[in-house]
């Protein structure tokens, strides 16, 4: 819930919520069997980061998630977190 929720602030500029969520979800201590959490909190780190910095590194810390949820063959997830990459970026293109 937390992690949807810090992705939903993200989403729609509520940074400094977003902020609190991701506080809150730094303490949960997600073990090694947990990595779809993992997965999902990195990704979401880096696009809160890209959201406050619009810098590549942000872009590419994302894609290095999906790359990771594509070696564990978790396809679907892969491609939902691949359009929603597209989706963000999407207004940069429209920019040029």
């Amino acid at each position: 819930m937390a992690l949807n929720a810090f992705i939903i602030c993200i989403e729609r500029d509520y940074l400094t919520d977003a902020k609190y969520f991701e506080k809150q979800i730094s303490h949960f201590y997600f073990d090694e069997s947990e990595i779809y959490e993992r997965l999902i909190f990195t990704y979401a780190r880096s696009f809160y980061e890209f959201k406050k910095e619009q810098t590549t590194k942000s872009i590419l810390k994302m894609r290095k998630v999906i790359g990771f949820m594509r070696a564990a063959e978790c396809e679907k997830l892969a491609e939902r977190y691949e359009e929603h990459l597209i989706k963000i970026l999407a207004p940069l293109s429209d920019d040029k």
